[in-house]
């Protein structure tokens, strides 16, 4: 299976970005099955490779915004099955850790 090549093909991709990045847990999105589901975490990773392509166009590379995408901060789960046999994909914040330190010997 093949991708669109031009941004404005993915404006469903956009949407559930933009729901997703509003929640604190994010959301998951029904699909028939693993293959659909598959198909729509390719098209949600294809847009933000798009989108980070376009910021690399639209600003200077000393620009922390160059080569990023405002969705970066979300992680597209595998499809994955529920206990009731229902495919779901999920977008989620990406983790966030507290301190890191480095363990003392």
């Amino acid at each position: 299976m093949t991708t669109p090549i031009s941004i404005a093909s993915y404006s469903d991709c956009v949407d559930l970005f933009e729901r997703a990045i509003q929640t604190k847990i994010g959301i998951r999105i029904e699909v028939a099955d693993y293959g659909a589901g598959k198909q729509l975490s390719v098209r949600l990773h294809t847009y933000r490779k798009y989108a980070r392509e376009r910021s690399m166009e639209q600003y200077e590379p000393t620009d922390p915004a160059y080569g990023t995408s405002g969705y970066d901060s979300l992680t597209v789960r595998e499809p994955s099955r529920d206990s009731n046999g229902t495919w779901w994909v999920r977008i989620e914040p990406k983790v966030t850790f507290g301190k890191v330190e480095e363990i003392a010997s």
